[in-house]
């Protein structure tokens, strides 16, 4: 048999893995199965393509091709070779290995191992080892068609960046197996109302796709990710064996991003270094540049968060980076425990540039995962 996805973690969300449900039910034979048995079970459900066989602890070790045995059938004399070829070297000689996988392995994986041997015409799935159901090429088809779809929907459609669904399944997958470490970086536009209240939205799409390119030219993916809650709320995870050292490389995207917006600004904006803007009540009040704040969550090896977890960390650094002169807010947790919150200060210099231009900083952020998002992990 070839298991090659044995030992391998997938992930268990609804959006991304293969559930008992979608399963074929086709009772196995044995391995002492003689011909009459096999071809009887062929007989009676025409529908086959492949018959699993099992040993006697009910272990996968491959499967019967239908095709196999009806080149025998159809052919001059192939029922009398067919005989003869199964009394000397048993049925066995007909069995073909067979991809096997566990159930709740990721799609993407399943349709990896479909690959490795598209002759067969399935996959087969197991429960602990033991045999639970075949999958055969239709249905994989039907899958892929389904989640294509649903990614399709999810899909942001200004920046077609993955949405919440994707968002949550790739968070699931990572908190389940942090492997060598792992970040979690939400992203919140600061000053982003009184920009589109003064360029119009059509230049705040702009800014969007701005991010989103920044975004997706400076994460590599994968193993990274990158996603679009909505709005001017971003999402990117990253490998972080280093915990907080890696988690800082993020906030290059946070300067760039800054440099950048610069140039959507009238000259005479820019010069100034702010916009005279309402605040959230009602109020004229010079407003800065757009900038984005930056909320981290980095998992070192070894260390473990629950969903509810990772939204209540994102949702109160979220609020310490819109405080923050530096608009940086970062956690580090270890197997042990938590290591202090950092929020990154800037030099007094930038930092009083920063209060002559007349930032605000109160800001209170909405939380980030709703109810219905956290179910979803």
């Amino acid at each position: 048999t070839t298991d090659a996805a044995k030992g391998k973690r997938g992930s268990r969300s609804a959006g991304g893995a293969v559930a008992r449900e979608s399963l074929q039910e086709v009772e196995p034979v044995g391995l002492k199965a003689g011909l009459v048995e096999v071809l009887d079970r062929f007989r009676k459900r025409p529908e086959l393509s492949i018959l699993p066989v099992v040993d006697e602890e009910g272990e996968p070790v491959g499967a019967y091709r239908e095709l196999d045995f009806r080149h025998y059938v159809y052919s001059p004399f192939g029922i009398a070779l067919l005989g003869h070829v199964v009394a000397e070297f048993g049925a066995v000689t007909l069995l073909r290995k067979a991809p096997v996988a566990p159930l709740g392995i990721d799609l993407a994986r399943v349709v990896e191992l479909y690959s490795s041997a598209p002759e067969l015409g399935g996959i087969i799935l197991t429960k602990r080892g033991k045999y639970a159901g075949i999958l055969p090429a239709e249905r994989l088809l039907a899958l892929v068609a389904e989640r294509e779809l649903a990614e399709a929907r999810d899909q942001n459609p200004l920046t077609r960046l993955p949405g919440n669904l994707k968002i949550a399944e790739v968070c699931a997958a990572a908190l389940a197996d942090p492997g060598e470490g792992v970040a979690f970086a939400y992203f919140d536009f600061d000053n982003f109302k009184p920009f589109n209240d003064r360029y119009g939205f059509r230049n705040g799409d702009r800014i969007i796709m701005l991010f989103a390119d920044i975004l997706k030219s400076t994460v590599r993916r994968p193993p990274g990710f990158v996603g679009h809650l909505g709005g001017d709320d971003f999402f990117a995870s990253i490998p972080a064996p280093r915990g907080g050292e890696d988690a800082e490389a993020l906030r290059e995207i946070a300067e760039r991003f800054a440099r950048e917006a610069v140039s959507f600004y009238s000259p005479e904006d820019r010069e100034r270094g702010w916009i005279i803007g309402r605040d959230r009540a009602g109020l004229e009040q010079r407003m800065p540049l757009l900038t984005v704040s930056l909320a981290v969550v980095a998992l070192r090896p070894g260390a473990r968060l629950d969903a509810e977890g990772l939204s209540e960390a994102l949702a109160e650094l979220k609020r310490r980076a819109k405080a923050s002169p530096a608009r940086f807010a970062l956690r580090v947790i270890d197997p042990s425990g938590e290591a202090p919150d950092l929020a990154v200060e800037e030099s007094e210099a930038a930092a009083g540039a920063r209060e002559g231009r007349g930032e605000n900083s109160g800001f209170r952020a909405p939380p980030i995962f709703t109810p219905a998002l956290i179910a979803a992990f």
